[in-house]
């Protein structure tokens, strides 16, 4: 047998792969001078536990390998351990052979021994250890060792997934729940954990005001790990009043500064989901949960910093003008990855206003000479979306654009015309600066993207121009040769329009155009757009002059622009891994850990029982710090709710919706039309009760009404169109500051239709 090396770093255990070296290492391990000395002994056991890493089949050596796990050497021990772990299943009747071992371990003097046997006892999950585990793990749960009552605790979790009933029926759950009591924080921490996984089907864990001031009191005694844990169940806590929800911020104040960014951005999903509450100090706990973020940003770890970026992503565009004047944190660095440049790309333009902007966009224009493809594209579409942002500063950028077509760089081109195409759509009066630069344009332009851009244009707001005309002649002439359905599309709808205002010219061409299409069968969709052209134009020109050339509204704000339920759906599920995949956790989560509305933690449902040993003073506002770190001023008032028993007539209603003005406004995508029935049940468990509803064909309509608990009463008109699934509201109510709330709260209830 190959001598294995003892070179630090060597993989010579993952390389050595000698024909029969299973049967080599049987022989061994039953060989006595190998057992006599615990350094070969550990070589051998090294090797068994890397061939089974590789994947081979070592399964023969089980025998083996219980009678070594026999011995004093906790090295040793640990690596048999994780073998008969691993193979317990395909041995079961083998497997029953370690049971002794492991249960006369669990009563070893050694803390870290009996630990280690109660894992390894509870890892092989099997039902036919359950009776020799049983009396052990209640043994455990009230060891003197936290190392032991941690295992102990998490083996309760791996009884539950082998027998459920006999863990409920046995009253570990209870003992569980005692253990958030541990005087031990890394015990307690895990029993919060195990909880919520064991009663995942009745919504978590319960949550309570009990329950979080003894976590909160007890905070800085948790590792890194277990404050995430309690700060997600924090983050679902609704506080009473306005006086304890300051109090816990002021609790969390300091977590902000801590190196850990999970806990920061735990603490900071708090912060958030409280200022939600108190929109009149919205701003100011966003200005406090600033300064966190641009120090993580500023972080070493390029995936600490890209974490925390597509983290602020999603909070700057809930807070306008908070980030402004941190714009220069955002510039991109030469040497950064090209990943952390895009999310700042995309970051940027949130944070432009009228006293930067000059600065950002000669930022961005150094971007756009990037080598980098991706990065000078992304700059240039930076640049319409500062451009829709602030319509004053429009026409400096499109001059601006207008510089970058001159550039000899085709990406660099193409790009511009798809953006500059955009910003025509919401400034018309823009065309004529735009026009002079296309011909150009479309005789160097080889991308088909790029191309239809400019077709689109030249149709729009070229028909005046004396050279239109000739400059869609060679493409025509060329259509065998173009492979593009998109610039087919686009140059069939372009000469059509064209020829409605330059008939003389473009008639000829426009023959041409549609028998070759009429001929062409590789594009149904083409074929059929020509078809109908041509039958349009042959049935009445007057009626397809009205239909193709029927003027366009101007673009008043684009879909990016619009309140996006992903977003939302997102900031809900702030700081779990659907901020980074863009994607709600349903997409990427099995649906049994979505039961109940867990969602990157742990889900709860309203209760009344508590873990035994916790509970609450007479005086029980001394579990919080009255300190007021925050500045902030504090009032009885408390957060807004809606109550969950209203009724009004339709007279009283009528009368509201006719004298107010609307307050706030939804403009949202489904996924999905629902039906007028599903939309009704799911904003009446928000305690949005509906008025009236109807199906107007097209549309689906509804009055909705709400009413807080200071009896302000709130009016909402929804229309959802079938065709499109898309949600518009109109919010009505006397108290305008909170009629956004109420936005928010009918379009969280729809969240499953998002």
């Amino acid at each position: 047998m190959a001598t294995p090396s003892r070179t630090v770093g060597s993989p010579a255990y993952f390389t050595d792969q000698k024909k029969g070296e299973v049967n080599e290492l049987k022989a061994l391990l039953r060989n006595l001078a190998v057992e006599r000395d615990p350094r070969r002994k550990r070589e051998v056991i090294k090797k068994v536990i890397a061939y089974m890493t590789l994947g081979f089949d070592v399964s023969r050596l089980f025998g083996e390998m219980v009678m070594a796990s026999s011995t004093t050497d906790i090295i040793v021990k640990k690596m048999c351990y994780l073998y008969l772990s691993n193979y317990a299943q395909s041995n079961e009747e083998i497997a029953t052979l370690c049971i002794n071992t492991m249960t006369k371990d669990c009563q070893d003097q050694d803390p870290l021994v009996r630990g280690l046997a109660l894992r390894s006892l509870s890892s092989l999950g099997l039902a036919s250890t359950l009776e020799y585990l049983l009396p052990v793990l209640w043994k455990c749960l009230t060891d003197n060792s936290p190392y032991v009552r941690r295992n102990a605790v998490m083996a309760v979790l791996k009884l539950h997934d082998v027998d459920k009933s006999l863990v409920i029926e046995s009253g570990m759950i209870d003992q569980v729940k005692k253990k958030i009591n541990d005087i031990d924080a890394s015990v307690s921490s895990t029993a919060l954990m195990v909880l919520g996984e064991i009663q995942l089907g009745e919504g978590g864990i319960v949550l309570s005001r009990e329950l979080i001031i003894y976590l909160l009191n007890r905070l800085k005694d948790y590792d890194e790990w277990g404050q995430c844990t309690i700060l997600n169940l924090v983050a679902r806590y609704r506080p009473e009043s306005n006086d304890e929800m300051f109090s816990i911020m002021n609790i969390l104040d300091g977590f902000l500064r801590v190196v850990n960014s999970a806990v920061v951005l735990g603490t900071i999903k708090c912060f958030m989901r409280y200022a939600d509450s108190m929109r009149s100090l919205k701003d100011q706990i966003y200005q406090r949960i600033k300064q966190p973020l641009m120090t993580l940003i500023s972080s070493p770890s390029h995936e600490i910093r890209y974490t925390v970026l597509k983290h602020v992503e999603i909070i700057v565009p809930r807070c306008p003008g908070v980030f402004d004047d941190q714009f220069k944190r955002f510039y991109c660095d030469y040497n950064e990855p090209v990943h952390l440049k895009f999310v700042k790309l995309r970051i940027l333009p949130n944070l432009t206003n009228e006293d930067n902007v000059h600065e950002l966009v000669n930022e961005l224009s150094e971007y756009v000479n990037d080598i980098e493809q991706e990065i000078s594209k992304r700059a240039i579409i930076a640049f319409g979306q500062i451009a829709v942002k602030l319509p004053g500063g429009a026409d400096g950028i499109i001059n601006q654009l207008l510089e970058f077509i001159s550039m000899d760089v085709e990406y660099v081109r193409v790009q511009v015309v798809k953006v500059i195409k955009d910003l025509l759509r919401k400034f018309p009066g823009r065309a004529a600066d735009v026009m002079p630069a296309l011909p150009r344009c479309l005789r160097h332009m080889e991308d088909p993207e790029g191309k239809s851009a400019v077709i689109f244009m030249l149709s729009e707001f070229g028909a005046h121009m004396r050279v239109t005309p000739y400059l869609f002649e060679p493409i025509v002439d060329a259509y065998e040769d173009e492979t593009s359905v998109e610039v087919k599309m686009a140059l069939l709808v372009a000469v059509t329009k064209l020829f409605f205002q330059r008939a003389p010219e473009v008639h000829a061409m426009l023959t041409q155009l549609l028998t070759v299409m009429l001929n062409d069968f590789s594009d149904s969709d083409l074929h059929d757009r020509a078809l109908l052209f041509y039958r349009l134009l042959k049935y009445d020109l007057e009626e397809a002059k009205r239909c193709l050339m029927s003027p366009k509204e101007t673009m008043i704000r684009f879909n990016e622009e619009r309140h996006s339920g992903l977003k939302q759906r997102l900031f809900e599920e702030f700081n779990t891994l659907s901020v980074l995949y863009e994607k709600p956790a349903e997409q990427f989560i099995e649906d049994k850990y979505l039961e109940s509305g867990f969602v990157g933690g742990v889900a709860f449902t309203p209760a009344d029982d508590l873990p035994p040993s916790i509970s609450l003073p007479a005086d029980s506002s001394n579990f919080y710090d009255d300190s007021d770190l925050l500045g902030f001023t504090q009032s009885n008032s408390s957060p807004w709710s809606l109550k969950p028993d209203v009724a009004i007539d339709q007279e009283t209603y009528q009368s509201y919706w006719e004298g107010l003005e609307v307050s706030a406004s939804l403009d949202i995508p489904l996924s999905s039309c629902p039906s007028s029935e599903q939309v009704e049940r799911l904003v009446k468990e928000s305690y949005i009760f509906c008025m009236a509803s109807g199906d107007l064909g097209t549309q689906l309509k509804f009055y909705f009404f709400g009413r807080d608990e200071t009896d302000v009463l709130y009016l909402a008109e929804v229309q959802i169109d079938k065709r499109s699934c898309e949600l518009t509201a109109a919010v009505k109510s006397d108290d305008a500051a909170n009629a956004q709330t109420f936005a928010d709260s009918l379009m969280a209830s729809l969240g499953s239709l998002l």
